[in-house]
């Protein structure tokens, strides 16, 4: 009996998606120039963020980076950005 190759990639647990996200949002948003700190946010994330202070930084931070982007918005001081 022949063996069979599994064509499927192994599955990663989502302790090790999240931990790769948020080592490519760094390491992105980094090389853009962007100061990226940690943030207690809402919907239970905590994580890399990036603290924009105008609509202007946030989408130069959207374009720099390959991931979804969601933001939280800080009223007058900005919006606080971070994968997701």
């Amino acid at each position: 009996m022949a063996h069979v190759r599994s064509t499927q990639a192994p599955s990663t647990s989502p302790q090790v998606r999240e931990s790769r996200l948020h080592a490519t949002f760094t390491a992105q948003a980094s090389a853009a120039g962007f100061a990226v700190t940690h943030y207690e946010g809402r919907d239970y994330y905590s994580g890399p963020a990036v603290d924009c202070s105008s609509h202007g930084e946030l989408l130069r931070l959207v374009r720099a980076t390959t991931m979804r982007i969601e933001t939280d918005e800080l009223g007058k001081s900005g919006f606080v950005a971070y994968p997701r």
